[in-house]
């Protein structure tokens, strides 16, 4: 604005100042309606012009805050600030607005780098940033997909409903009596009823029996062939 002052021949105070207001479209007018209406004694054209550079400052400070880094790397995001800052806000002020929005863990590394120069440092994020998007990719790899824990998942629900289907089974066979064990063993089988015209001594041993007790039908049914 100043260039352009001298360039067109304007020194006077009162004709920058004049001039400047021209310029202004409603809204800035409204916005310095206050400093427009109680003008300074002197100098009015360098407060309406530093009024309006803080008012500039203010806007560009709320667009770069609203500002998010996306999916750009750190040090396009850097760029992108200083495209929308110009030369209206200081470095400082960019580069705190920067490291807000870089990722938890790069903004940890990068605040311990002191004396380093902003280019530099965002550099060093885009390096910690991809070096974690090729980490986060290997881990997307090796991990199973979506797909093959659903299969797993059925599998091991078939498996899970077969064994409670045996277990049920077994049960319901121990209720009912089975198994059966069908095997034996000599010592096990039964007896037949005992006779009861037949002494101890007879009807344990048969004829090698070396005594016997009244009354016993052993000799009576040895001789008509019932023994």
């Amino acid at each position: 604005m100043d260039t352009s002052f001298e360039s067109a021949g304007i020194t006077s105070d009162l004709s920058k100042y004049l001039c400047v207001i021209s310029c202004l479209d409603e809204k800035y007018i409204r916005e310095v309606q206050n400093v427009l209406s109680n003008p300074p004694a002197f100098c009015k054209y360098e407060n309406l012009k530093n009024v309006l550079i803080e008012l500039s400052c203010k806007k560009t400070r709320e667009l770069l805050s609203r500002e998010e880094m996306g999916d750009r790397a750190p040090s396009k995001f850097l760029c992108h600030l200083r495209e929308l800052a110009g030369t209206q806000l200081p470095e400082d002020f960019i580069k705190r607005v920067w490291m807000e929005r870089l990722p938890s863990n790069v903004r940890a590394i990068i605040a311990e780098l002191e004396n380093v120069e902003l280019d530099q440092l965002a550099k060093t994020a885009d390096a910690i940033v991809a070096q974690g998007t090729q980490h986060q990719k290997a881990m997307e790899e090796t991990l199973p997909t979506a797909q093959m824990m659903l299969e797993i998942s059925r599998v091991l629900d078939n498996l899970t409903t077969r064994i409670e289907a045996v277990e049920i089974s077994s049960r319901s066979a121990v209720i009912r009596g089975r198994p059966v064990d069908h095997s034996f063993s000599p010592r096990s089988r039964p007896r037949s009823r005992p006779r009861h015209d037949l002494c101890w001594y007879h009807y344990n041993f048969g004829p090698n029996a070396h005594d016997c007790r009244y009354p016993c039908n052993y000799l009576k049914g040895k001789d008509d062939g019932s023994l």
